[in-house]
C-alpha cells in the first residue's frame, strides 16, 4: 500500500480502506491514522473497555487485543455517505469473525464516522452492539440502572 495516496485521498475513500484493513492487516490499517489520531467507542465501557483511545500505542494495543483473537474479519453491506467537503464520512456495515476459541461466529452491524485531516483519520469513532460482543466473546456487560 502506497499511504502517500492517502494525502489525495477522500474521507469516503480512507473509509473504505478502513474496512478493507481492519479486519485482515492491522499494520497497513495503522498507517491511515493520524499520529495525533483519537479512537472512540462510546459503547465500550458496558464491556468494562475504554470508550477513547488517544495515542497511537494505545490505539494499536487496543486493536490487537481484540483481532489477535478473531480469524479475518468479513464486511458486508457497505454502505458509506460523504460530506461535501471531502473531510468527513459516515458508514454503516456489517461485519463476521470466526471465534476459534469460543467456537462460535461473531456478527455485528457497525455504524461508523470519522475525520480526516492531511489525509489521515483524526478521529474515527464506532458504534456497535455490546450484547453480540459479549455473546461471541464471552464477555461481562457491565450495565448500570437508569437514574
Amino acid at each position: 500500500m502506497h499511504t502517500s495516496n492517502l494525502f489525495q485521498s477522500s474521507a469516503a475513500t480512507v473509509m473504505v480502506k478502513h474496512i478493507e484493513l481492519i479486519g485482515t492487516d492491522l499494520n497497513a490499517w495503522l498507517q491511515l491514522l493520524a499520529h495525533d489520531a483519537v479512537v472512540e467507542f462510546p459503547y465500550g465501557a458496558s464491556l468494562g473497555r475504554s470508550t477513547r483511545y488517544e495515542n497511537r500505542a494505545d490505539i494499536e494495543a487496543h486493536m490487537r487485543s481484540f483481532t489477535g483473537i478473531v480469524g479475518s474479519f468479513k464486511f458486508s453491506d457497505i454502505d458509506i455517505t460523504e460530506s461535501a467537503d471531502g473531510l468527513r464520512a459516515w458508514a454503516s456495515f456489517r461485519g463476521e469473525a470466526w471465534v476459534e476459541s469460543r467456537r462460535t461466529m461473531y456478527r455485528q452491524d457497525y455504524a461508523a464516522y470519522l475525520v480526516l485531516q492531511d489525509g489521515k483519520i483524526k478521529l474515527y469513532r464506532e458504534y456497535w452492539n455490546p450484547c453480540h460482543i459479549a455473546a461471541a466473546f464471552g464477555a461481562k456487560l457491565h450495565l448500570e440502572e437508569p437514574d
